[in-house]
């Protein structure tokens, strides 16, 4: 989203707008499946997760992810409060932000904003956090001994 849209810092109303169309034309044929199988919750695989996970932890004083922490919770009351602190600020400003990974400054206003896009597109109301990496879902699920349904992430 960087690169493709090249938006001002901190974000404008525009960009917002302008990266939103494109999330509803990409993302077109997924609205249609969640009417139809109802999902109740997102899950948050590693990386911008983490990050949203530990600036909102940092702000609400709650605990840090741990490092052998497998999963977790984001809170949507504190997620609106924090994306509103990522989307209003400057990536110097979001560098400084308590939990905030310096690596992930730049585009954790971007990570934000499709998050919120899809939550509120979808009406889902649970925000989970997976502290695996979709390379570890794929070398899992060519593992034969075991079945995807025989194990619960959360």
């Amino acid at each position: 989203m960087l690169e493709t849209f090249k938006p001002n810092d901190p974000i404008s109303t525009a960009d917002i707008a302008t990266i939103e169309a494109h999330l509803e034309r990409t993302l077109s044929d997924l609205w249609p499946q969640i009417r139809t199988h109802k999902p109740d919750r997102i899950i948050g695989s590693s990386g911008s997760f983490e990050t949203l996970h530990d600036v909102c932890a940092s702000r609400f004083e709650h605990p840090l992810l741990l490092p052998e922490q497998t999963n977790s919770r984001i809170y949507l009351h504190e997620l609106s409060i924090c994306s509103k602190q990522l989307l209003k600020s400057s990536t110097v400003e979001r560098v400084t932000i308590p939990g905030m990974l310096p690596m992930r400054a730049d585009t954790m206003h971007l990570s934000t904003l499709e998050i919120n896009f899809l939550l509120n597109k979808s009406g889902i109301k649970t925000l989970l956090l997976s502290m695996y990496a979709l390379k570890e879902g794929v070398l899992f699920s060519m593992n034969k001994e075991h079945e995807p349904w025989q194990t619960s992430l959360l």
